[in-house]
């Protein structure tokens, strides 16, 4: 049996942050700096690499996603907790690859930015920014739709750095939050890895039922092969099984992972 695995990426999403007005803070007028607003021209222009969790979004909830940006190229890694998956913009090509499996796919993603989650619009309107305990605080809020709230983002910078630290998006109903842990204004060069040896599972592609079966368990239950030999099993043995007796399988296979996740929680 052969069969072409086609993946589809989720779209990227615009995530900025909201959250209440500290109390007995300083308000400054809207004419002093806006450091969200330079924050936002700085990631569409300049060189960076950044990290974050994000907790509350409907699609990327608790996803930690890097993202390197040099030039016209890009670095794109998200772990969802199970799948590794990271997306390279080099040249005129992209490529998404499953590190921890040794498969690609070639894509037709043009552009990947931390715009895509981190920024201001044009339309975006500035509430204020206050200071205190050395974080400076910026609100904004986006137009809203006729009957309903307009969203409300907050970006918190630190106050010596002008770094951003955390952000909060709050809409009518989803709080959404971006942590950041790591924020540089300067990006190593961005290459492909040797893709020797790697399964390609582009379309188009020849894929073996051992391949299929590597990235179905991974895709599905977050299993890596050497997670799969520990509980006793590997993919030669799994493609014998009968098709019919596979979803049984599957379905004890995936009790072990959890099991396995669970008891391996504190150890990651």
């Amino acid at each position: 049996m052969k069969k072409t695995i086609l993946l589809t990426a989720a779209s990227m999403l615009l995530l900025s942050g909201c959250g209440e007005k500290p109390a007995d803070t300083e308000k400054k007028e809207p004419e002093q700096r806006m450091l969200a607003v330079e924050l936002t021209d700085k990631l569409n222009k300049d060189d960076y690499e950044l990290a974050f969790t994000i907790t509350g979004d409907p699609v990327f909830d608790g996803n930690t996603i890097s993202i390197k940006h040099k030039g016209a190229d890009s670095d794109v890694c998200i772990f969802d907790g199970k799948m590794l998956s990271e997306f390279i913009r080099a040249g005129d090509s992209t490529t998404m690859l499953f590190p921890e499996i040794e498969c690609f796919q070639n894509t037709e993603f043009t552009e990947i930015s931390g715009n895509a989650f981190i920024s201001v619009g044009g339309a975006d309107q500035f509430i204020e920014s206050t200071e205190k305990d050395g974080v400076i605080t910026e609100v904004y809020e986006s137009p809203a739709d006729s009957g309903s709230t307009p969203d409300r983002f907050t970006f918190e910078f630190d106050s010596e750095t002008q770094t951003l630290k955390h952000l909060t998006r709050v809409s009518s109903d989803v709080t959404t939050e971006i942590e950041v842990s790591d924020f540089s204004w300067e990006c190593e060069d961005i290459a492909l890895p040797d893709l020797s040896g790697w399964a390609d599972l582009s379309p188009g592609a020849v894929i073996q039922e051992t391949t299929q079966l590597k990235f179905y368990l991974y895709y599905t239950m977050g299993i890596v092969e050497s997670e799969l030999n520990e509980f006793g099993y590997t993919y030669e043995e799994i493609a014998n099984i009968k098709v019919k007796d596979r979803d049984a399988f599957y379905k004890e296979l995936d009790k072990k992972a959890a099991e396995y996740e669970a008891s391996h929680k504190d150890q990651k």
